[in-house]
């Protein structure tokens, strides 16, 4: 976990040397940071960042468990599962892409009622397409 944090915070520190060398102009100053902004944006991505290290924790510290618990075909079994799954999110997640802007608009023009339905609709769609 350390190892991606660091990786994660060299990447970063590179994309900002880079982003710098290819545009001089580019400036940043702390006297156009605003704390409000700041903190409406945490207030916003907590969530988001909590479930990211939640899911970074849960899929490095389920082989040690594993191990520790069974033995290693038991592993090898539960890895070749949590790649099924990560391929299946993936799948799911082009086809949300892909769904996401007209199931905006039909939001933004329908009753409560059709909302329903849209989501149900769309829902059965997903578990169709994993299936």
């Amino acid at each position: 976990m350390v190892a991606t944090l660091a990786a994660d915070v060299i990447t970063n520190l590179l994309k900002v040397f880079y982003a710098k060398r290819l545009f001089p102009n580019l400036s940043f100053k702390i006297s156009l940071v605003q704390l409000d902004e700041i903190k409406s944006l945490f207030a916003y991505s907590k969530h988001l960042v909590l479930n990211g290290v939640i899911n970074t924790v849960g899929s490095r510290a389920a082989p040690i468990i594993i191990t520790k618990l069974f033995d290693l075909p038991s592993l090898a079994i539960q890895q070749i599962s949590s790649n099924l799954v990560m391929h299946g999110q993936a799948f799911i997640g082009t086809i949300t892409g892909g769904f996401f802007r007209q199931f905006t608009i039909k939001w933004r023009q329908k009753t409560k009622t059709w909302k329903r339905f849209l989501f149900k609709q769309q829902q059965l769609i997903y578990l169709f397409l994993l299936c």
